[in-house]
């Protein structure tokens, strides 16, 4: 087959990355580390502005994994000149094609799409043998990873071509050339649950309404990924590494060209209070964070920026930009970010818009913050609540709620209101009002809403779970997959939730249990053996196969069974599990108000951990313990499991259905519009603890029971995560008021 351009080897090389004004990032050999020699790693990364979060993250996994004794170039293509991009998916689809011409025809080149990250040395992806393959990717027909031989493919892969052609034919062309494509390893491009623990070297998140970052929420409602948790790790990672790809000493070329035509937004001098009105509105994207970081570190008590919307440019040829579509939110949260290293400085923001000028301010407090803490009658919550209460470091209040035995209405209805709250059993609700509140579970949520009314709109409303109420009521909802909650910018998801053995308990049981422990063979195997709920029901034959599955497990360690049955055991259930055995171990049946229960003293002691599934509250603090858990799901109620399922699959619906190679389908219309009620409160589906399950599969933090192999102790950052948030939360300003 012929190749696209004629007579290439009498052309001239038309353009390069720097001529197309092509962002190059370089890692260089670490200081007193020798080079090794070798040439310098060449990244190719498919970018857009929408992207940022992601884009950061890709290139903090690349300066984790990179040889310190190696050059790495990024080159971020974003924004390219004379690219049509409107009938494109993502703002970056056709310009991998480029890159043999962007690289001057020569040397080796890897291509990225920004939406994945490196779990090894991309080093190694470039040093590949190519065997006299042209390129190698992990299919023909996918290009969104690829190392390249850039002279041998720049007869067919080349600005003009990029430019001129569509996808397909750039994609079908070599591909049919024979030898010109190799296969690529699929562990360096793991295409979301491709993904292999230990194994996999790139994860690509493919599937774009469950990408972790959210970056084009007006296209797309987002759900959690089983492995967002991944990616957030390593966004926390580079938080607490301050690590930003560009700096005051290093800012992005977009920058520079703004700064050299005098369109750039200025760092103020030094003062009592600093002031930016000019030109913030072109200030790009990559460079917010250092800008504002410098422009904190000037002011001694206070900033003020102004910021003209209708002046700020975007592409004519994508969807507008969150800080063109939500400049309130994207400000505001650059500047709680900021806020973060400068807490003592106050702030004020002017967004003049077409239909007005909006103002946001942010005035330190005097002291700390005044938070209350609504508990109510179901412990697991109540706990969840504390452990919140407690990480946050800050003096708290709690008022308990007691409740009316029946609902009048659904939350999404009562709005704000007391009306199903016992007043006289309660405690009692009333000025001073808290600047923060911590509630959770739907009884607790109208109770909320009531306080943050009455305060004027100045307490900030946190809801653990699901509120079944308007998310848009509360400034932040922590939720876990089991819901099934739409994605919102005020939304963060967790694996588990925050829940924590109550301090103490171990300790009270430690007297009477520790001696029949002793002389127990380890490793010590904690079973703990939860019940049936309104999505789960352990019967004697599930039960029956989680005591044979058990005590398999613990003659293959060699060790003991610790088996504790709890207020949801049925009778029978519990007489299968706790019957004698010749397994060593000890076992207990749970009674009520038993100060010598030992379920904390095993979830403390033992080296391995077995639970059931049909308790989110049991799993959290099995996988908080920081040994081995394996779980047991347990199948829907018979009388509920065809109309539960039923409801599960209509409310997922194309999101849940698999594509040709194993990954979710995209959102839908009617997807959508399902979420649409969802955040409002009008839909509330069961509980699909499977869901749960599979992001404690897909993050290591638990495996099924049986599975081969052996479960690595966890490590979840759920709660500081959440602490995170809520502090960024009170750092973003409030709206003036008008």
């Amino acid at each position: 087959m012929s190749s696209p351009l004629r007579n290439q080897d009498a052309l001239p090389l038309l353009q390069t990355a720097e001529a197309l004004g092509v962002e190059c990032l370089t890692f260089g050999v670490a200081p007193g580390v020798a080079p090794n020699g070798k040439p310098p790693v060449r990244i190719f990364l498919g970018t857009e502005e929408a992207q940022g979060r992601a884009e950061r993250v890709f290139l903090y996994t690349v300066h984790k994994h990179r040889d310190a004794a190696r050059v790495y170039q990024v080159y971020l293509m974003k924004e390219l000149p004379g690219f049509d991009r409107r009938t494109w998916r993502t703002g970056f689809t056709q310009y991998r094609f480029a890159i043999p011409e962007l690289a001057g025809g020569h040397g080796r080149a890897i291509y990225n799409d920004v939406d994945q990250i490196y779990l090894a040395d991309p080093a190694a992806l470039f040093d590949l043998d190519l065997k006299s393959c042209g390129y190698r990717a992990v299919a023909a027909n996918d290009t969104s990873v690829m190392v390249m031989d850039c002279a041998r493919m720049l007869p067919w892969w080349n600005v003009g071509a990029a430019r001129a052609s569509g996808k397909r034919e750039l994609v079908d062309a070599p591909a049919a050339e024979p030898g010109l494509w190799g296969v690529l390893d699929g562990d360096w491009n793991a295409r979301d649950f491709e993904y292999r623990r230990g194994a996999s070297k790139l994860l690509h998140y493919t599937t774009l309404h469950l990408q972790p970052w959210r970056p084009t929420p007006g296209q797309y409602s987002y759900h959690p990924h089983p492995l967002a948790s991944l990616w957030q790790h390593l966004e926390r990672e580079a938080d607490a590494m301050h690590y930003q790809p560009f700096t005051q000493a290093h800012p992005s070329a977009a920058y520079r060209r703004l700064l050299s035509a005098g369109q750039a937004p200025l760092l103020p001098a030094a003062g009592e209070t600093v002031s930016v009105g000019e030109n913030l509105e072109r200030l790009p994207a990559q460079d917010r964070a250092w800008f504002l970081d410098a422009v904190f570190a000037r002011a001694q008590a206070a900033v003020q920026l102004r910021v003209d919307v209708r002046a700020a440019i975007t592409p004519a040829d994508r969807a507008p930009v969150l800080r063109i579509t939500a400049p309130a939110q994207w400000w505001r949260e650059g500047l709680a970010q900021a806020a973060e290293h400068r807490p003592e400085v106050a702030w004020t923001l002017d967004l003049i818009e077409r239909d007005g000028t909006r103002s946001f301010h942010y005035q330190p407090p005097r002291g700390a913050p005044r938070v209350w803490v609504l508990l109510g009658r179901h412990e697991g919550d109540n706990r969840q609540l504390l452990a919140l209460a407690e990480a946050l470091g800050w003096p708290f209040e709690t008022r308990r709620l007691d409740f009316k035995r029946h609902r009048i209405l659904p939350n999404w209805l009562q709005g704000g209101s007391l009306a199903q709250l016992d007043r006289i059993r309660s405690e009692s609700l009333g000025p001073p009002w808290p600047d923060l509140v911590l509630a959770c579970g739907r009884r607790s949520a109208p109770v909320a809403r009531w306080i943050g009314r009455r305060s004027a709109g100045t307490a900030r409303l946190v809801h653990l779970g699901r509120p079944q109420a308007p998310l848009a009521a509360f400034d932040l909802v922590v939720t876990t997959p089991q819901y099934r909650l739409p994605g919102r910018d005020n939304v963060v998801y967790n694996v588990l939730p925050l829940n924590r053995t109550m301090p103490g308990a171990s300790a009270r049981a430690a007297a009477s249990w520790a001696p029949r422990l002793e002389h127990l063979p380890r490793p010590w195997i904690a079973l703990l053996v939860g019940g049936n709920s309104s999505s789960s029901e352990l019967s004697t034959a599930v039960a029956s196969r989680l005591r044979d599955q058990a005590e398999a497990l613990a003659r293959e360690r060699g060790g003991s069974l610790l088996i504790a049955t709890s207020p949801r055991t049925p009778p029978p259930a519990a007489d299968i599990v706790l019957a004698d055995s010749a397994v060593p171990g000890v076992r207990y049946r749970w009674r009520a108000r038993d100060p010598d229960n030992p379920y904390a003293l095993f979830l403390d002691r033992a080296d391995e951990l077995i639970v059931t599934g049909d308790s989110a509250s049991m799993l959290a603090e099995a996988c908080a313990s920081g040994r081995p858990v394996h779980y047991v799901a347990l199948p829907w109620p018979a009388r509920r499991r065809r109309l539960a399922l039923a409801a599960l699959r209509l409310l997922a619906g194309r999101q849940d259905r698999l594509g040709e190679r194993g990954t979710p389908k995209q959102q839908g219309r009617i997807g959508r519009w399902r979420d649409r009620l969802l955040a409002a409160g009008v839909l509330r589906p069961p509980r699909d603890l499977s869901a749960l399950h599979e992001a404690l599969r897909w993050s290591g933090l638990a495996q099924p029971l049986g599975e081969p192999g052996s479960p690595l102790p966890g490590a979840c950052d759920d709660l500081e995560r959440t602490v995170a948030a809520v502090r960024r939360l009170l750092l973003s300003g409030r709206a003036a008021r008008s």
